[in-house]
């Protein structure tokens, strides 16, 4: 929902095209290449800024709601326990 989109993703290429696509590909930044047996490549890339493919699935607002839906929730059973009820949050 309100994830991170800015991560690091891996592609295995096993053709020197493919490597090179990645490798040319502006929106990306390459985080390393580990060999991976004798014919394939691992890349660990991560894209320079957010696009339209990285934020599909994002959504600030159905991720602020939860959050809320979720405290709210949990308030009703720190009301029933009282001052015996300990809560912190991470953030």
């Amino acid at each position: 929902m309100g994830e991170k989109t800015l991560r690091a993703k891996t592609k295995f290429v096993t053709t020197y095209t493919e490597m090179m696509d990645i490798v040319n590909d502006a929106t990306l930044e390459i985080r390393s290449m580990i060999p991976v047996g004798e014919e394939c490549l691992q890349i660990s890339c991560m894209p320079r800024e957010d696009d339209e493919a990285s934020l599909v699935t994002t959504s600030l607002v159905n991720a602020a709601f939860v959050t809320a839906y979720g405290r709210l929730h949990l308030l009703q059973f720190l009301e029933m326990v009282g001052e015996r009820g300990i809560y912190h949050d991470t953030g």
